[in-house]
């Protein structure tokens, strides 16, 4: 459709875990309240909006909490303590409908200032298949549906497909399952941090 044309773009990107993204225009996202739990009724989770994990961007693994991290944490299989099979390692994401990923080509034309980690990561606190596909062509605040913006890190660096009902993921032991987009949220979180000792339990 001559969009990125002669550019490979990848549909799928390595997993933050329940990073909280922020939103380019100020005030909260849709899914705020998962960032923060004494408002949420759903007990400390262990999950913060401090500014050392909003956006995944420590490069201190105490503060990495998925596999992967826009700062490059590393991390070693041993440290995965929830298990492999319990543990997203990567998952399906629509290049249109994310701004990093849509700029990283742009690249080519000398906007290099947008590419950096942001371009292979992605939040499970944003549900799977969470429309993002409003783009009004411009950075810009006050669009129709700020929820549904391009532009808005807090929607925009989820996890999505073309899948009806779903998307499908690869797990830290090299398994690949169809998460459906109805998963219980707190699942999804759980399944996207490999070292918080809780239970989880796939649907």
């Amino acid at each position: 459709d001559g969009w990125l044309p002669g550019t490979q773009c990848s549909n799928y990107q390595g997993s933050m875990g329940p990073a909280c993204m922020a939103s380019p225009c100020g005030g909260e996202g849709p899914f705020e309240i998962y960032c923060k739990p004494e408002r949420s009724g759903l007990g400390n989770w262990g999950y913060t909006d401090s500014s050392i994990t909003t956006l995944g961007g420590s490069n201190d693994p105490r503060y990495a909490r998925g596999m992967f991290s826009r700062s490059g944490v590393p991390r070693r299989v041993s440290s995965v303590i929830d298990g492999t099979t319990n543990t997203i390692l990567i998952g399906e994401s629509l290049a249109r409908e994310n701004d990093f990923v849509r700029n990283a080509a742009n690249a080519a034309r000398g906007w290099t200032s947008w590419v950096n980690g942001g371009v292979v990561c992605a939040s499970t606190i944003i549900p799977i298949n969470w429309k993002s596909d409003l783009d009004p062509g411009v950075w810009l605040c006050g669009t129709p549906d700020q929820n549904r913006f391009t532009g808005n890190w807090a929607v925009s660096w989820g996890f999505k497909s073309y899948h009806p009902g779903g998307a499908n993921f690869v797990f830290a032991d090299g398994s690949v399952r169809f998460l459906p987009q109805n998963i219980d949220h707190k699942t999804f979180q759980l399944l996207g941090c490999p070292d918080d000792g809780q239970v989880v339990t796939l649907p």
